[in-house]
């Protein structure tokens, strides 16, 4: 559940926000806060039960990264089109 919240945000963010630079600035901090989370230092509320929930999840510090960059990517698309 907390995953697939943190999901609708970010879909929410790239599909929702005409405005590129918002959206980017949007993204990267989410990336910035799943680094954070890896490294146990959560600030958002969902990622904070996130750390809770999945106390291991710095091994998987990679796949937070990567998944907010395939959303970026995939705003970028968006804008594009």
């Amino acid at each position: 559940l907390i995953l697939a919240t943190i999901s609708q945000h970010l879909w929410d963010i790239v599909l929702h926000h005409r405005e590129l630079t918002v959206a980017q600035a949007k993204l990267v901090w989410w990336a910035e806060e799943m680094q954070r989370t890896a490294e146990g230092q959560a600030e958002h509320p969902l990622t904070q039960a996130l750390q809770i929930t999945f106390p291991t999840i710095m091994q998987t510090k990679g796949l937070l990264i990567e998944w907010i960059e395939g959303m970026m990517a995939l705003m970028s698309f968006e804008h594009l089109c």
